[in-house]
């Protein structure tokens, strides 16, 4: 072994042992030390120094931020990953976010609750990453696929805490507010929103059913609970918690339909081509573009959240927040089931009245054919 080459093998042993530091010195606010870290993380990358998947969250996380020049900065380190090693740095996109997330939340004086786009103008923060996804169409479906996963929960067994609560308000404005570039990936993200509320929903309601409140209340009120008591308030509790996850990822699906102009029928009939596994050739081809403003779909998103989902509202008392959002949640669900029903049904009237249109017209051939 050269001189050169022990001397590379014990600086890569140092920044390796050290990265998890520098990457954080990287989103210091003082200007200084956040100019050498991103330098340390640039010399890094260039040289191979460790895996590029390690640099990446801190790269996007980076990349929208309000310093231009560390923004282009680290935006070219991507690119060059892109670029270099696209098959190594494009996986692990939901775990890659979830580091994003907390680069942000670390630097966030809102914390826990950081927005997923940025203003000024507004955009999401992960539109550079997009940017280079969108490429490939493999890449682009891989990483919405993957994202919007984060919704597929079980409301029985999943916990979710404060943070992943706040992870998935964040995951929905960014993925709202992302440029989709065809009508495919707009259909893709619906239709995975649809597949992950759907049963999950039902779910959630059967553990929040019989009085929740006044069982959870009571049980939190008393210092000896009963096994099956403790049991219960645990269920509540999971299911008020998945309540909330469940109706941010209703807003941003109905946001999405809406802004996208994709209607459940259009919906259903990719929905059919995708089981069938032939997907939509016009669907892959067609561009897209929004029909709200991404500053008007961010305000939205907000207001939608604070009407329907009013466990978010930490003003609230605990026994106000838990009754209104009970209460919000099973409205919720039972209008999204009512529209459901109405388009079924709308869509078998048409399919009949298409199908009278055909035998209308095989008999008027006949009696061409006759004269």
């Amino acid at each position: 072994m050269t001189h050169l080459s022990i001397h590379l093998s014990v600086i890569s042993a140092i920044v390796q042992r050290y990265l998890p530091q520098i990457t954080t010195l990287a989103q210091s606010t003082n200007p200084h030390v956040q100019k050498t870290a991103v330098e340390i993380v640039s010399f890094t990358i260039k040289q191979g120094l460790t895996h590029p998947l390690e640099c990446v969250p801190v790269l996007v996380a980076l990349e929208s931020s309000k310093d231009m020049a560390i923004a282009s900065q680290v935006f070219a380190l991507h690119t060059l990953l892109h670029v270099q090693r696209g098959n190594l740095v494009h996986c692990r996109f939901l775990e890659t976010v979830n580091k994003v997330f907390d680069c942000h939340t670390r630097t966030s004086e809102t914390s826990p609750f950081t927005n997923g786009y940025v203003s000024s103008p507004t955009r999401s923060v992960l539109a550079s990453w997009y940017t280079l996804l969108s490429e490939k169409r493999v890449w682009r479906l891989a990483f919405l696929k993957a994202l919007i996963k984060s919704f597929s929960i079980d409301p029985q067994s999943d916990k979710f805490d404060q943070r992943a609560i706040a992870f998935q308000q964040y995951l929905a404005e960014a993925l709202l507010t992302l440029e989709l570039k065809t009508e495919e990936e707009a259909m893709v993200l619906i239709e995975s929103l649809n597949c992950s509320v759907g049963q999950a929903a039902y779910q959630t309601l059967q553990l929040l059913d019989d009085d929740p409140l006044k069982a959870l209340l009571s049980s939190t009120s008393r210092q000896k609970d009963c096994e099956d008591d403790g049991s219960k308030s645990r269920s509540i509790r999971f299911g008020f918690n998945s309540s909330i996850v469940l109706g941010i990822a209703f807003v941003l699906r109905d946001l999405l339909k809406e802004a996208y102009g994709i209607s459940d029928q259009k919906l259903n009939k990719f929905a059919a081509g995708v089981e069938k596994g032939i997907g939509s050739k016009a669907s892959r081809e067609k561009l897209i573009s929004r029909s709200i403003s991404v500053k008007e779909l961010a305000e939205r998103f907000a207001m939608e959240l604070e009407r329907t989902v009013p466990g978010l509202d930490e003003r609230l008392n605990e026994p106000e927040r838990l009754q209104k959002q009970i209460e919000a949640f099973g409205n919720l669900v039972r209008y999204d089931s009512e529209v459901l029903q109405k388009e079924e049904h709308a869509e078998v009237i048409g399919d009949e009245e298409n199908s009278f249109s055909a035998e209308d017209d095989d008999g008027a051939d006949d009696d061409v054919e006759g004269v």
